[in-house]
């Protein structure tokens, strides 16, 4: 039997330090913002407005002269295209657009001639059941547009049959299952499609908050349509370099954020954008919403009222919330909860979530997971009630996020508890490192005797609790330094680490540290993130030892426990 074993040297606490700075935060926001987004948001809030109007037009006149000179290539591409295709590109100049992309540094060449040949589908879709009539609706819109045809002779060969369902959302969207015939299980892609969710409109808006000297301007916004996928993106990416649009691009939806004194010049060059390269889009109606200080994108409510103090707000409009307070209602009156329900709430609970700092509602949710899990319905329990009702509250109550500069910071916590259980007595410690890796600020004290005795009254060693107790103390003593940003924290116990990330604790003493820990990361509308440290390399490690010496000579400042107000 072989066995293979790895032989390494744990690095210095310096170099581990170093390597967290580098590394910064997972999930961090800045990964949303391209280097072209800078130049953008500089354009847009802090040079003169003239300058960027006369930017737009001067752009646009150039390309409008590109267009006409493209006129009869333009034309005889058209003629060229294959039958089934011409109707579909009837209008779009599809030559314009490859010289677009080419001058917005719009890396997928591939597009235009991937449009030119078409995006294959295979087979005739048939509907069925009592969604019928909807759904060939749906279909008409589509036959009638020249999207689709109909086929009404007999299976070529090599060709599958999928599935056409419908589902309504506000409005019927029809859906096409290239799965059940096993097409979907023939596609590879080679690179993952980035879509613009609300993170990147939030991280656009921290970030121009941040690089943007000077006094925000009043800023307006609004969403409209478009595009799909790869031809969204290539619009994306044409209106932010060519036309320097502060906007994002989810699907076919387009949002746009404007000085105020720029909005009409933003709305003029998004559409005169889309109808030079003939995309169809909505020009009344409820998708053509004017500018304003307020504006839905994909569900969400934008608020830009408070853009002058550096601050935008993102919540859920007040439609979603009502609808999923009945629907919570509802379940709450009849009694019981089935195992579609459960999956049904726990989905849209953590899209909630996802736009609520904070991960207070897991343990609610873990309830409701459970549920999901069984194959009959599970009478409501006095427990599974009251997490129904607590969800309840956190959806009719909570606030929206506030996106400010400071979410696009990266702070890292080293933490790290110590244990003595033949004497009785135990360390905390923890160190406030800075993105750039500069050791601000510490702590390190024993544990109060009066504490240790408690912890040792259910455990003979808490060193588990002891390693829970500084990330608690870090959110009490940190509070200006933590709030709003992306904070990594590092532990070197595996056990403490896990149960922070699962938000469940085991002991009763560690589940009030969590639930404590859990309701100040939602209140400092932190992002944490839970990673592992080797104790050799753990600067905490020192403070929770008492030993201050290298921290101080460092330059850190050492900061009191508050042990009479850590706990509730």
């Amino acid at each position: 039997v072989a066995e293979l074993v790895q032989v390494g040297i744990p690095c210095s606490e310096e170099v581990f330090v170093e390597r967290a700075a580098a590394a910064g935060h997972p999930r961090s926001l800045t990964c949303h913002v391209e280097p072209v987004v800078s130049a953008c948001a500089k354009a847009n809030f802090e040079e003169p407005a003239a300058d960027l109007a006369s930017f737009r037009i001067s752009s646009m006149k150039y390309w409008i002269g590109r267009a006409e000179a493209l006129k009869h290539k333009e034309q005889q591409l058209h003629a060229d295209l294959p039958e089934h295709l011409r109707p579909i590109l009837k209008g779009k100049r599809l030559l314009l657009l490859r010289e677009m992309m080419e001058a917005a540094g719009c890396e997928d060449g591939a597009l235009v001639d991937h449009i030119c040949q078409g995006f294959r589908l295979s087979g005739w879709l048939p509907a069925s059941g009592e969604f019928v009539a909807r759904l060939i609706l749906g279909t008409q819109k589509e036959l009638d547009a020249g999207w689709v045809w109909l086929d009404e002779g007999p299976l070529p060969e090599g060709v599958v049959i999928a599935m056409r369902f419908g589902i309504m959302q506000n409005k019927l969207r029809v859906i096409d299952d290239l799965s059940c015939c096993g097409l979907n299980a023939t596609v590879g892609l080679l690179e993952k499609f980035c879509l613009h969710t609300i993170d990147k409109l939030a991280s656009m808006m921290a970030y121009a908050f941040d690089v943007v000297k000077g006094p925000m301007p009043e800023c307006v916004g609004v969403g409209s349509v478009a595009a799909f996928l790869r031809i969204s993106i290539a619009l994306w990416r044409i209106g932010t370099v060519l036309f320097k649009l502060f906007w994002s691009a989810y699907f076919d939806d387009y949002s746009v954020i404007s000085s105020k004194q720029l909005g009409a010049n933003a709305q003029w060059t998004v559409e005169n954008l889309f109808d030079l390269l003939g995309f169809r889009f909505a020009k009344s109606g409820s998708k053509a919403a004017p500018f304003g200080t307020t504006f839905e994108m994909l569900g969400l409510c934008v608020d830009l009222t408070k853009v002058q103090h550096r601050v935008m707000k993102v919540g859920h409009t007040s439609k979603r919330k009502d609808e999923l307070h009945r629907y919570l209602q509802e379940i709450l009156s009849k009694g019981s909860l089935d195992s579609k329900a459960a999956e049904r709430l726990r989905g849209r609970m953590v899209f909630v979530e996802g736009f609520s700092f904070g991960r207070v509602s897991n343990r609610a949710q873990r309830i409701i997971g459970r549920c999901a899990e069984k194959p009959v319905a599970t009478t409501l329990s006095e427990d599974l009630q009251s997490a129904l009702r607590w969800l309840d509250s956190r959806v009719c109550e909570s606030e929206p996020l506030s996106i400010d500069r400071n979410m696009i910071r990266t702070v890292l916590v080293f933490t790290d508890g110590a244990c003595n259980p033949e004497e009785g007595t135990g360390g905390v410690g923890g160190v406030l490192v800075s993105a750039s890796g500069r050791v601000c600020e510490f702590f390190g004290e024993a544990v109060p005797s009066s504490l240790m005795d408690k912890l040792l009254s259910f455990s003979e060693n808490p060193i588990f609790e002891l390693e829970l107790i500084p990330l608690l103390i870090c959110l009490k003593i940190w509070v200006p330094l933590l709030k709003g940003s992306q904070v990594v924290f590092y532990l070197d116990n595996d056990g403490a680490r896990h149960s922070m990330i699962r938000t469940y604790g085991g002991s009763s003493f560690a589940e009030k540290v969590i639930e404590t820990f859990l309701l100040l990361e939602n209140a400092l509308e932190l992002k944490t993130w839970f990673s592992r440290v080797p104790t050799s390399s753990n600067i905490a490690d020192n403070p929770s030892r008492l030993v201050f010496q290298p921290l101080l000579k460092r330059g850190a400042a050492r900061r009191a426990v508050p042990w009479d107000c850590l706990l509730p």
